[in-house]
This record gives structure tokens, C-alpha cells and sequence, in this order.
């Protein structure tokens, strides 16, 4: 098209599928973008995303407004990213099929966010797109990536007592922690929602709980457990799995005391599950809340930010 009008350049459509969004096709340029007649479209990429146009995109490649306003294929939503699909809105089967489907348009006579997402159409219907000349001198400025944060309780928890080899304690909402008799706590977590993320930080949160002993001035150490197979209503001391060298501790936890402890560094997102154990060598125990506290707020929480 740009060729056949001499506009000379690269053009790239204002289109989305499910393999690419517009944000990540189209420059994102610190000057204006203008329509052919010179009227200003938006003063730079931000101003282009945030929702309005300064005036609506009704020159064709020929400099000719349309006779009527109409649907413009877009599939994109104002921030630039791709529409979701759902069951009869298929993106036209990412725009290579003309069939009874529909698809996301823009409206070439709007000012405001209805210039992108305005409507939908059907795919066997013949509709322009919104086309972009892209500056070859200006490099594509990357969405800077949002740090977030996760919160997750175990996927299972339990503790296990030495003076009672053969028994679960999967069920209860207290899990204790013991140098004599010994007495383990087990923590399994799934971090299938970090996967492919950047771990910045990771923190474990635990409640001690409100009972006579649970404060101790004892030293508690948590350690990595490799073997990820323990179920929560299936391990007993006599079938524990082993702990790996301690990675951190925590010391004198008071009765109702919230207490974090550092995990940077240990929680990984190429792992599925995360397991962990803490014990003590003290005698003067100490008992924490399990993942069935009644509430949310005193069960073990793994904290983690992420990019």
C-alpha cells in the first residue's frame, strides 16, 4: 500500500494475535505520530496508550477521509496489548481466516478509547487496519517489566514427633517444634506461578501460636528438604524425608508473634515445589500455626517478589 502511494518507509498495522501484540510490533517513538494531513495522533508512545487520541484516525493512505466512519480490524486493547480470545471471538483465527468467527475493532471516527476497542465484527466481512510508519532511526523502548509480589501457602504442612514414630499430624492447625522428644515441621509450596519469573526477594512468614508453651527462647533453623514426594496425611517420623544443611534461623518467638524469616536467594522459579523443615536442638519448644488456621492470617506464607 505505502509503495503503491509513494509514502515510501516501513509500515507496520496496528494488529494483534495471540503471537504478537501491537506494543511489541510497532516503535515506540518519543515524537508525535501524525495522520497524513499533518493533525497530531498522540505526542509520543505514552500519550498513544493512555486511553485517547488527540484526533481520530480517518485519512486513508490516499489522504481521503471515508465516506462513512466504520470497524477497523485492531484486536487490541489501548494499552497495545492483544484482546483475549473467546469461544466465537477467534482474532479471525489470528487474522488468517475469513469466516463466521468475530474479531475486535476500532472505530475510525473516535477520539477516545473506542478508537481501538470499539466493537467486534465478523471475520468474512472485508474492514481496513490503522497503520503506523516506523522511524528507523528510533529503537522500540521495551515495557519495563512490574515488580509484583506472591503470596502462597503450602500446598501441604504437617510435623512429625520421634516419641510417636507412626503417627500423622497432617490434620492439625498447630505443628510443633522440638529438640526433646524431636519434633519436625514440614513445609511443601508450589511455585508453578513463578515459573519463567525473576525472583527478587522471598520471605517466610509464620505464626506462633496462642497456647501455653508455644513461646520458647530457643534457636530454630530452617532447612531445605530435596524430596519433594512427602504427603501431608502420609508423613510420620518414621518415614521423614532428610534435610539438607540449614539456611536460616530464627530465635525466642513470642506467644501470637508473626515471625519472618529471609529466604532470598533459596526460592527459585525453575522449581515446582519448594519443601522445607524446621527444627531445633533446644528443649524449650515452640508451636506454630498450620495452613488449616482458621484464619488466613496465621497460616504459613511464603512471600515472594518477582519481575
Amino acid at each position: 500500500m505505502s509503495r503503491k502511494t509513494n509514502l515510501g518507509g516501513q509500515w507496520k498495522a496496528w494488529l494483534s494475535d495471540t503471537n504478537t501484540s501491537a506494543a511489541s510490533r510497532i516503535t515506540h517513538s518519543n515524537n508525535s505520530y501524525k495522520l497524513l494531513n499533518g493533525n497530531v495522533i498522540a505526542n509520543n508512545w505514552e500519550d498513544l496508550i493512555d486511553g485517547s487520541i488527540q484526533n481520530s484516525i480517518n485519512l486513508d493512505e490516499f489522504k481521503r477521509v471515508p465516506s462513512y466512519q466504520s470497524c477497523v480490524w485492531t484486536s487490541t486493547a489501548t494499552n497495545g496489548n492483544f484482546l483475549p480470545k473467546s469461544a466465537n471471538l477467534t482474532a479471525c483465527s489470528d487474522y488468517t481466516s475469513a469466516d463466521a468467527n468475530y474479531s475486535w475493532c476500532g472505530h475510525n471516527g473516535s477520539k477516545d478509547f473506542n478508537w481501538t476497542k470499539w466493537s467486534t465484527d465478523v471475520c468474512s466481512n472485508s474492514s481496513p487496519l490503522y497503520c503506523f510508519e516506523q522511524p528507523s532511526s528510533i529503537t522500540p523502548t521495551p515495557t519495563p517489566l512490574q515488580n509484583q509480589t506472591l503470596q502462597l501457602t503450602p500446598k501441604a504442612d504437617s510435623f512429625v514427633r520421634s516419641n510417636n514414630p507412626a503417627k500423622n499430624y497432617g490434620s492439625s492447625n498447630e505443628m510443633w517444634i522440638d529438640g526433646k522428644p524431636q519434633s519436625i515441621v514440614y513445609l511443601k509450596f508450589d511455585l508453578s506461578r513463578l515459573s519463567g519469573k525473576e525472583i527478587l526477594n522471598a520471605k517466610l512468614r509464620l505464626r506462633v501460636a496462642n497456647i501455653t508453651d508455644s513461646q520458647s527462647g530457643g534457636t530454630f533453623r530452617i532447612h531445605p528438604v530435596l524430596d519433594n514426594s512427602w504427603e501431608e496425611k502420609k508423613i510420620k517420623f518414621s518415614n521423614k524425608p532428610s534435610m539438607s544443611p540449614a539456611i536460616a534461623s530464627f530465635s525466642n518467638p513470642k506467644k501470637q508473634q508473626s515471625i519472618e524469616i529471609d529466604l532470598t536467594g533459596v526460592i527459585s522459579s525453575g522449581s515446582g515445589s519448594v519443601s522445607l523443615a524446621i527444627d531445633t536442638g533446644s528443649s524449650d519448644g515452640a508451636v506454630i500455626r498450620s495452613k488449616e488456621a482458621q484464619s488466613a492470617s496465621n497460616r504459613p506464607t511464603l512471600i515472594v517478589g518477582y519481575r
